[in-house]
């Protein structure tokens, strides 16, 4: 089985055939695109002006500049904080859902995204 992640139309189903059955997945090509032209829009705003989380820290560091050089790293870092707990055992299928959720999230809303993390390059 192959779940195509679209941004729109993932099933509980889906996510547990992906969570419990190891099932494939795969970004859907417009989603893939729409990824790839939001982080092209991201990446002219932020060499003209400041971007919340991308070219400064967040919160109490929103003030913060984050160096060209430091910015992929800075975005691991971002996701990883946002990262609840540790996977306990047996319970993978459980992350694995939530992740397959968040990414369809993700996609929906057009959320800029590495275009290599999206195509898992």
């Amino acid at each position: 089985m192959i779940v195509t992640i679209d941004g729109s139309s993932l099933t509980c189903a889906q996510v547990a055939a992906v969570a419990r059955q190891r099932a494939t997945v795969a970004v859907a090509a417009a989603a893939e695109a729409a990824a790839r032209a939001a982080r092209q829009v991201a990446q002219e705003v932020a060499a003209r002006q400041p971007v919340y989380g991308r070219t400064t820290g967040v919160g109490a560091n929103h003030v913060v500049p984050i160096s060209e050089r430091d910015r992929a790293e800075h975005g691991f870092r971002l996701l990883r904080s946002h990262a609840a707990g540790r996977i306990a055992e047996g319970e993978f299928d459980v992350c694995t859902g939530g992740l397959r959720s968040r990414v369809t999230f993700m996609l929906r809303r057009r959320f800029v995204a590495d275009s290599l993390w999206i195509s898992g390059a």
